[in-house]
């Protein structure tokens, strides 16, 4: 069984650059949001943030992972334990540094409410594509220009789920690059560098 098979849900966001640029610049980023964190770095895996799928809501301590896949020498791969990825960290580092940053969601039809997505930033173009389940009825969305690696023709299929999907967006995630099927994709070629949130102890009351 692969890693891609095992996880119902997955989302993680590819990043233009090696590990220790993008990891600097995230914790900027997650310093200006306010939040404070403790960081080590580790061999990456993936049950080190979640098993399954992301823990939904927003109230469990952020913990998030940076690392260079092994098939793939020069990027680096964000993981959180957010079920959104952590799509508001990815954004700003997209206005921070060059390039472009993809994002993918790829659910699973035997979730409750399945959602297939990818997201692409750059500093002058915006890229979204996305079908989700909602309570009887798919709504399938997309904005800006097609990358060329997409297959617009299926946009245009009668059954919203034939448009986008796991299979789809595995192939499309081929394309650009990124072999999502192989296990080695989601193994660290080094060490990889992880924040976890670290809330603060409250203050105790003089006696």
């Amino acid at each position: 069984m692969t890693i891609l098979s095992e996880y119902r849900f997955l989302v993680f966001s590819i990043l233009p650059g090696a590990v220790p640029a993008m990891s600097s610049a995230a914790e900027k980023r997650i310093a200006s949001f306010g939040m404070q964190t403790r960081r080590w770095r580790n061999r990456f895996q993936i049950r080190d943030l979640y098993v399954g799928e992301p823990q939904a809501g927003g109230r469990h301590l952020m913990r998030v992972a940076f690392y260079e896949p092994r098939t793939t020498p020069g990027i680096t791969v964000q993981v959180a334990n957010y079920r959104d990825g952590w799509s508001s960290l990815v954004w700003c580092l997209s206005k921070d540094l060059p390039g472009r940053f993809i994002s993918f969601t790829i659910g699973s039809a035997d979730d409750e409410w399945p959602a297939y997505k990818f997201n692409v930033h750059e500093r002058d173009r915006h890229r979204h594509v996305s079908l989700l389940r909602d309570v009887d009825r798919w709504k399938f969305w997309q904005e800006g220009d097609p990358l060329p690696e997409e297959d617009v023709d299926s946009y245009k299929k009668r059954r919203s789920i034939d448009r986008l999907n796991r299979e789809s967006l595995t192939r499309l995630a081929e394309r650009l690059g990124f072999p999502i099927q192989d296990d080695r994709f989601w193994d660290s070629t080094g060490y990889a560098d992880f924040f976890e949130e670290v809330r603060p102890e409250p203050r105790r009351s003089e006696p």
